[in-house]
């Protein structure tokens, strides 16, 4: 009877687990290696774990995860990718952890294949419009610094990576966006014009005028003391 039934293929057969190591080995990349993770490695991983809710941003997590990965040594021939792609697990949970255990096993071969696979998966066509429309549509606030809203303009940039906006449009957005007064400072600073300078070379002055202003507000304060 019972080889029958195996035979036949019946419904019990089908609960039974035909390849433990599919279902205990989580993900696993094309050329896997190990790594003997240090407990700091571990516990920062641990602390700036990706659920993949909305409120979260995945770009903020890519930059975050990175910086963890540079802390941990690579061991015998170990690649940086591999290291990358061992460690990845570790810094989700929750949906994000589903999400890639859920990736076909042994598909992914580069770190830039799961990190292409991660921004697809939860940094929508959606979110992208919106931070480009508000890089695009910089304007510096009514009570902002000039340095207030150079921070926020990089914030801006930082928050939308893949802009594709090339460095000379975005000095003129950044130009464009600021007040009046504060084009003026930035004209008479550059001699002239910013026009007869490079992207670079406006965005020295722009920091250079930054500091000067931070350095003002510090000699306020100790004129206060």
């Amino acid at each position: 009877m019972a080889g029958e039934n195996s035979a036949r293929n019946v419904m019990g057969n089908y609960l039974k687990i035909s390849d433990p190591e599919e279902v205990t080995e989580g993900f696993q990349s094309a050329n896997p290696a190990t790594l003997e993770v240090t407990k700091m490695v571990m516990k920062e991983l641990k602390r700036n774990q990706f659920k993949g809710d909305d409120s979260q941003d995945p770009w903020e997590h890519l930059i975050n995860f990175k910086e963890t990965c540079a802390l941990q040594k690579r061991s015998g021939k170990v690649t940086d990718d591999q290291k990358k792609l061992f460690l990845f697990s570790y810094s989700l949970t929750r949906k994000a952890k589903d999400w890639l255990y859920c990736l076909p096993a042994r598909t992914i071969e580069t770190w830039m294949d799961l990190e292409e696979k991660f921004l697809e998966k939860y940094f929508t066509k959606s979110q992208y419009d919106e931070r480009k429309a508000e890089l695009l549509g910089f304007k510096q606030e009514r009570k902002e610094s000039l340095s207030q809203s150079y921070e926020r303009f990089k914030l801006l940039k930082r928050r939308c990576p893949n802009h594709r906006i090339c460095a000379a449009e975005l000095v003129c957005l950044f130009i464009n966006g600021i007040k009046q007064k504060q084009r003026m400072f930035l004209d008479a600073s550059a001699g002239g014009s910013v026009l007869q300078k490079t992207p670079v070379e406006v965005e020295e002055l722009v920091q250079n005028m930054c500091q000067n202003q931070y350095n003002k507000i510090d000699d306020d304060e100790e004129d206060l003391v």
